[in-house]
């Protein structure tokens, strides 16, 4: 393992000047696997001191400084090691420009930046439609900006390709009845989240992808009752929208396939795991990705509710058919 480590390293560091930044969801890695990840890269940079350490410039210092950041993007399953799968495949499904915008939009908004869109702009780079598509994009990658991210149509006399000129982003709450918008509320509101995700992680196996999809899931099936308004858990305020957002489950213990849904990407994100959302039939479930690359799907919401979990659990897409209809252009599994 630490020969591998070590050929890796030094390929590693040639192509670091071609490396593109890693995404803030790559970045995330259970303790454990960083732990492990951090003690091989440790060893392997152990040496004596000799004149030739004593030389070492800063330029390399900065090189190895960015190895070690690409090697806590590495996961180790079965004595093998993996790159992590891209936590934004959303994103990958825009034009190259809309790509740069996705990035640019997203730098602004995990700092709570209000802003406007002009779209007869030349600036702008982006037409009506294509906001859209990179908005969506986003929120379906980042499933916490579902909680606050807004956009807003300004409606006025100027119109650009007939259709309207301005669109503002902005920063609401989605499932919750306040006069204002506090980020510091929202920052401690999505930490007691991440609590609960960080709690259930600790407990997750140390066995193969689907052992800890399985876990991940079964959890929060255990956790969560089916329910739009019942008011029983969710506090006054929230009882209209909770249910529909990943706060339902991890929080208040209710939810609607929604819920479901995205309560389980995020955790399994938080985890480390692939998992995306897909919809059809005025349903929502997810995708999960095994070691291989390959897709499956699961619903945790017919899971739970037919208290049948191995039914939904890691179908291919002629499985999941049977009883699901999928929306065109929605995600559709690759497993066999």
């Amino acid at each position: 393992m630490k020969k591998f480590l070590a050929s890796l390293v030094a390929a590693m560091i040639l192509m670091t000047s071609f490396t593109a930044c890693s995404s803030q969801a790559n970045q995330e890695v259970t303790q454990e696997t960083t732990m492990v990840v951090e003690t091989e890269v440790e060893e392997i940079f152990i040496i004596e001191e000799t004149s030739a350490v004593e030389e070492t410039t800063v330029v390399e210092e900065e090189l190895i400084s960015n190895v070690i950041e690409n090697l806590n993007n590495i996961v180790e399953t079965h004595d093998n090691i993996v790159v992590k799968s891209n936590f934004e495949p959303h994103k990958s499904r825009l034009t190259a420009n809309e790509q740069k915008v996705y990035d640019e939009f997203l730098a602004k908004i995990f700092k709570y930046e209000e802003f406007v869109v002009d779209f007869s702009d030349p600036n702008s780079n982006l037409d009506y439609d294509g906001f859209y598509r990179v908005t969506d994009a986003i929120r379906g990658d980042y499933t916490e900006l579902r909680l606050y991210l807004e956009t807003s149509e300004l409606y006025s006399d100027e119109m650009y390709n007939g259709k309207v000129r301005y669109i503002s982003v902005g920063y609401d709450y989605n499932w919750i009845i306040r006069e204002e918008f506090d980020r510091e509320f929202m920052e401690d509101y999505l930490e007691e989240i991440n609590k609960v995700c960080d709690e259930i992680i600790a407990r997750m196996p140390d066995g193969t992808y689907a052992e800890k999809y399985e876990f991940l899931g079964r959890e929060i099936c255990k956790m969560t009752v089916y329910g739009e308004q019942e008011g029983e858990n969710i506090p006054v305020e929230e009882v209209d929208w909770s249910y529909a957002y990943m706060n339902g489950p991890l929080l208040y213990g209710e939810a609607i396939c929604q819920g479901y849904a995205y309560a389980y990407k995020y955790l399994c994100n938080r985890a480390g795991l692939w998992c995306i959302t897909t919809s059809g039939g005025c349903h929502c479930w997810n995708l999960v990705m095994l070691e291989d690359g390959s897709t499956y799907n699961v619903d945790l919401t017919w899971a739970d509710t037919g208290n049948d979990f191995e039914r939904y659990f890691l179908l291919t897409q002629e499985e999941i058919e049977v009883d699901h209809t999928l929306y065109e252009g929605e995600w559709e599994a690759t497993g066999k």
